[in-house]
């Protein structure tokens, strides 16, 4: 006699294999979002820093990476303002305010963003100012947008980000550290 289908105990033996599949491979797909993010933000990382070197050669190419301060629009002591070598930072028709410490971008959403295109308000990235950093070399925290609330301030963010601060001084270099996700 021909034997049509799967007797009980090859069906449990099925049911089982599966379910110890599942108790071993579900938890490796429940941490698949933070793993995303925090490649996004290491690939974010990887960006700025080498938006940073681009931007530093063409500071060096104009001959300002030297300047401890060099901005389009506000002179600070000694430093007149002047025309700075990326689109929309010269002195006439200047759509944004540039700012440069020893060749790198101060800590703010527009120098900053003028090497990495992404880093606009309108993207899927924040830039949160430091507003206990007054002066020069102000620090910023670089966050998912999603992330952001009205009451998130800069000491009130927790959750993964990018903090980048820009070099104090002509010998320094600038820091660039990843908080990842959790």
């Amino acid at each position: 006699m021909k034997k049509n289908g799967f007797t009980l105990i090859e069906l449990v033996v099925v049911i089982v294999i599966l379910g110890i599949l599942a108790v071993v491979a579900a938890p490796k797909f429940m941490n698949l979002q933070v793993d995303a993010r925090n490649a996004s933000l290491k690939g974010l990382k990887g960006a700025i820093a080498s938006g940073l070197g681009v931007g530093y050669a063409k500071m060096t190419i104009a001959g300002l990476e030297h300047l401890p301060y060099v901005s389009n629009k506000s002179p600070y002591m000694d430093t007149p303002a002047q025309d700075l070598p990326f689109a929309g930072c010269t002195l006439l028709n200047s759509t944004q305010d540039c700012t440069f410490l020893n060749g790198y971008p101060d800590g703010d959403t527009t120098s900053l963003g003028l090497l990495v295109a992404k880093l606009n308000q309108n993207s899927e990235w924040t830039i949160i100012q430091n507003p206990n950093d007054s002066g020069l070399s102000r620090t910023v925290k670089i966050t998912f947008s999603k992330y952001i609330t009205d009451k998130t301030t800069y000491n009130d963010l927790t959750q993964c980000y990018i903090t980048y601060t820009p070099p104090v001084s002509k010998n320094a270099s600038y820091t660039l550290t990843m908080t990842p996700c959790k």
